[in-house]
């Protein structure tokens, strides 16, 4: 009888051993490995989430540009920014105006539309004709009238971007500029998606930011930020890495625009992401275990059985 017993625990662990250890590796394995799977599918899907962000954005960007282009090439406006204009234009001044109103689209986010003259000084403003320089533009009249770019707006009451087209647009001195303003706050709402616990923001060739998803960033430079050299590293336009923020670990996903150089950067909590792979993960485990039970009892049954065949022989 104590053979038999003997013989009986031998075979029990043998086949249990044999049946369960592969199952066992098997599930350690695919736990980790689901686990780390999902992470890059999270991160890529957040990368695609970033690009639809940008391409909302510059969908709004580039039809202002096109509007903005199309009022400023106009012969009637380049004649106009190169002459000097007199209350008796009012009928020109009028034309002018009107037409910045065209520009003036609030349903994009554009805020105000300005017509300058650098060479005759005057300016239209919010409807209003001016003589003199608009002081507050005297900075771009010098040194941003003879680009056409997307620029941050740096007035302290107004948090937003601005558009400067050069009129004429290919004309070495430029004889006046457009100028428009957008708002950060409907841009931002593009940028985010209606994702809250993630930090999206768009940033310029310097590393400061131009939209945020927290308005009180706008304007800050991102350079103190853990992540930041990591990004002015990256030897790619798009793509994601790891950091840790307070201690916390975080995802940065990024993409580069060809259209005006700015970077769009979202800053993800990982446990965002952990969350979706972790549930995975251990839903691969969990089957990995219950194969291991049912494993273990049919090696259970199978010894017995042999044991029980052999003793009656």
């Amino acid at each position: 009888m104590p053979s038999r017993y003997s013989f009986l625990i031998k075979l029990l662990v043998s086949t249990t051993l044999i049946s369960t250890v592969p199952l066992l590796f098997l599930g350690v394995y695919a736990f980790f490995q689901s686990t780390s799977t999902v992470q890059t599918k999270v991160n890529e899907a957040n990368v695609f989430i970033l690009q639809q962000s940008q391409s909302r954005v510059e969908q709004i960007l580039k039809v202002v540009d096109q509007v903005s282009g199309r009022y400023a090439e106009t012969p009637f406006v380049v004649n106009s920014v190169a002459k000097k204009m007199e209350i008796e234009d009012f009928q020109d001044i009028d034309l002018l105006a009107k037409g910045l109103l065209g520009v003036q689209t609030y349903e994009l986010g554009v805020k105000t539309a300005e017509l300058h003259s650098i060479q005759n000084k005057w300016y239209i403003k919010d409807g209003g004709f001016y003589f003199g320089t608009d002081t507050t533009k005297a900075a771009i009249s010098q040194n941003s009238a003879y680009n056409s770019r997307w620029l941050p707006d740096s007035d302290q009451a107004f948090a937003g971007i601005k558009l400067v087209k050069a009129i004429p647009s290919l004309a070495a001195e430029p004889k006046g500029y457009l100028f428009v303003r957008m708002s950060s706050t409907e841009l931002a709402k593009l940028l985010t998606g209606g994702f809250s616990t993630r930090e999206t923001m768009i940033v310029d060739d310097k590393m400061t930011i131009i939209i945020h998803s927290n308005p009180e960033r706008i304007g800050q430079n991102i350079l103190s930020e853990p992540w930041s050299q990591e990004l002015r590293k990256a030897d790619k336009t798009q793509g994601y890495f790891n950091s840790t923020v307070s201690g916390k670990p975080y995802s940065v996903i990024y993409n580069q625009s060809r259209y005006n150089n700015w970077t769009y950067v979202s800053v993800i909590p990982l446990e965002e992401a952990k969350k979706e792979s972790a549930s995975i993960g251990w839903a691969t485990l969990t089957a990995c275990v219950l194969l291991l039970l049912f494993a273990a009892l049919l090696s259970y049954w199978a010894s017995k059985r042999t044991a029980q065949q052999m003793g009656g022989a």
